[in-house]
């Protein structure tokens, strides 16, 4: 019983869970998890594959080209039969790692070699009426997901809603990414299509480096004690293909019942007995994670969405909503071996979907670390760097954000809108002086949904939760902010780097693409 106490549900989720069926499926999983304890752990039979670093196509006038192209793929999540997925260049599921250094020019091709008779994205929405015009079967684009450049180098709102046909090519503008060493990553954002283009796999890595960090002599060996972890819950048909937005609670935000790592289902990585480092990044539609591990033990978290911490923080979870990210190091140094275990811890959350998802809040297995021979490893500085604490008494403009006010609160996922608007590509929703700072403050009407904040071209720091303290990941330097049903959250923001138009939105991707978003443009 020692494996599967660590994996009992919370009573407060319990008590949400509706259906029999969710709770005979979770038992099920529970008890096969706690019987792979004693069995060699063979719940975790497959290798974390790890996405190749993508090379440069060219390098001309010192900028660094690359290219990227979207097509279709068969997956074999199961062993009996393939799944139709998408990714990209030659992966049949996600991307390769796109590795950016800090101050070098660098242009990211898109090529778009999806079907042109794809599925015409017409979104479903909570009111039961269709919104805007159908977009373009297959219409793809590339955001550059945390990214802190001109907004002509990344998605526009005109990119997300004429987004690159199939057959077609376009390439970002040269930028030159001048921020900390971050894990970012890469998405489709086409405006309808966002959240099944993602849930079929079209995402990767984005790595900005900062030579300047090789002082502080973190694990950095790709793949062996610097992990990336893409994390994603997936939903599958009785025939393995993946089944998107079939059923009505799907508006509220995408679950699976199946949790993938790097495009894998529940996979081990065989690693030293070491200081590792793992790059967590919720690549989910629309699941939020407790990251822990099962024994219990502590590690060191060093970096948030847009970079390293001041310092590392001793925690033994972590928090990450929809599009977050976070770097943490485990020190394995004692446990040559040994199999440990990444999993998601229980929290509350909004009840319960339906029989055929694992609710959002319920703790689960994710991961098996396979624990190999001693290897030395530096002991972690004490600092990283003398971040100034946010100071808002800098702000000259206050912005309020209203998420869901105005529609039907006692129904979930109420009625999409910011500051009661859907998304329109030519509206300018803000205007932003260069320069500037600013304090925004979130605000969720909603009774039963989060919504995951993202603002594009920036990051930020978070002020003040009228919730609670903040938690660690809420510190240091941030693009993408869980914000609770009815909680507020402020926010810091220095648009010293922007220029162009930028949009901001819940990065739940079915709230997305029913329009809860915003355009905000940056002006001398």
């Amino acid at each position: 019983m020692k494996g599967l106490n660590a994996f009992l549900l919370t009573r407060n989720v319990l008590l949400k869970l509706g259906h029999r069926a969710s709770l005979l499926g979770l038992a099920c999983l529970i008890g096969a998890f706690a019987q792979a304890q004693g069995a060699g752990s063979s719940l975790f039979p497959q290798s974390l594959p790890i996405p190749p670093v993508l090379k440069p196509t060219s390098v001309t006038g010192g900028t660094v080209n690359y290219d990227l192209t979207a097509h279709t793929g068969l997956t074999s999540f199961f062993q009996d039969h393939a799944t139709p997925t998408y990714g990209y260049n030659g992966m049949s599921y996600l991307g390769p790692t796109i590795r950016l250094r800090r101050g070098r020019r660098a242009r990211i091709t898109l090529h778009n070699s999806l079907p042109a008779d794809g599925p015409v994205p017409v979104p479903m929405s909570m009111n039961g009426t269709a919104l805007d015009h159908p977009g373009a079967p297959n219409g793809t684009s590339l955001h550059l997901h945390g990214l802190v450049v001109a907004s002509e180098a990344d998605t526009t709102p005109s990119d997300c809603c004429m987004p690159l046909l199939p057959s077609q090519s376009r390439a970002s503008a040269v930028f030159a990414p001048d921020q900390p060493s971050a894990t970012l990553w890469y998405h489709p954002h086409p405006y309808m299509d966002t959240g099944r283009q993602v849930y079929m796999g079209l995402g990767g890595l984005l790595l900005v480096e900062d030579p300047a960090d090789a002082r502080f002599k973190l694990p950095h060996a790709y793949g062996v004690d610097d992990l990336p972890i893409i994390v994603q819950d997936r939903r599958f048909g009785s025939d393995r293909s993946l089944l998107f937005r079939d059923r009505k609670e799907d508006e509220e935000g995408m679950l699976g019942n199946r949790i993938l790592v790097n495009g894998v289902i529940a996979p081990h990585a065989d690693v030293a007995a070491t200081r590792i480092r793992l790059r967590l990044v919720n690549a989910s539609n629309a699941r939020a994670y407790l990251f822990a591990f099962r024994d219990g033990r502590s590690f060191d978290q060093i970096a948030t969405d847009g970079g390293l911490l001041p310092a590392p923080l001793k925690v033994e979870e972590v928090m990450i909503p929809p599009a977050g990210r976070a770097e943490i190091v485990v020190d394995l140094s004692h446990d040559a071996g040994k199999a440990l275990h990444l999993v998601s811890n229980g929290f509350q959350a909004p009840a319960g979907r339906s029989s055929l998802s694992l609710p959002n809040g319920a703790n689960f297995p994710v991961m098996e670390f396979r624990v190999g021979p001693p290897k030395t490893s530096p002991r972690l500085p004490l600092r990283f760097a003398n971040w100034p604490v946010p100071d808002e008494s800098r702000a000259t403009v206050a912005r309020t954000f209203d998420l869901e006010k105005g529609g039907d609160e006692d129904a979930a996922g109420g009625d999409d809108t910011i500051n009661g608007k859907r998304f329109d590509n030519t509206r300018i929703d803000e205007r932003v002086k260069a320069g500037a700072w600013e304090v925004w403050t979130v605000i969720n009407h909603s009774r039963e949904i989060a919504h995951p904040f993202h603002v594009h071209g920036i990051q930020f720091r978070v002020l003040k939760r009228n919730s609670g303290p903040l938690a660690p990941n809420d510190q240091g330097w941030k693009d993408t902010v869980n914000v609770l049903p009815r909680e507020t959250v402020r926010l810091l923001l220095h648009f010293n780097k922007q220029a162009g138009v930028y949009m901001y939105h819940c990065h739940n991707l079915e709230h997305e693409d029913m329009g809860m978003m915003g355009t905000y443009v940056v002006e001398p």
